[in-house]
């Protein structure tokens, strides 16, 4: 038929545009909850210190320094755990790259 490959074309780049509005759209709301999480986790962090502070204030130091530990000792392994997340979705990106291994086969040998 006449105008076919003009058709298909068309088709492909309206699914390529689609496909990035979705990909667009993905990142973003991602972006989004990440700036979300570390806004409520800074707020929430603020609020465990005041609180062991004010614990502290009343004459109960060691309920104080243990309610601020926990929130410091809580917030260092997040990020730890954050960071070992990190490295394995990069290295799972890394083994996607990779080729494949060679596959086992029959040996030409060059003998003259």
């Amino acid at each position: 038929m006449k105008g076919s490959a003009n058709r298909i074309i068309s088709m492909a780049e309206d699914q390529q545009k689609h496909r990035h509005f979705l990909e667009k759209t993905t990142i973003t709301g991602a972006n989004r909850r990440a700036w979300w999480g570390l806004w409520l986790g800074f707020v929430i962090s603020l609020v465990v210190l005041g609180l062991g502070t004010l614990v502290i204030l009343e004459g109960h130091s060691w309920a104080g320094a243990s309610i601020m530990g926990v929130d410091v000792v809580a917030l260092a392994g997040i990020f730890v755990y954050g960071r070992r997340e990190q490295r394995k979705e990069r290295g799972g990106k890394d083994e996607q790259a990779r080729p494949p291994p060679a596959l086992p086969g029959p040996r030409l040998s060059h003998s003259n």
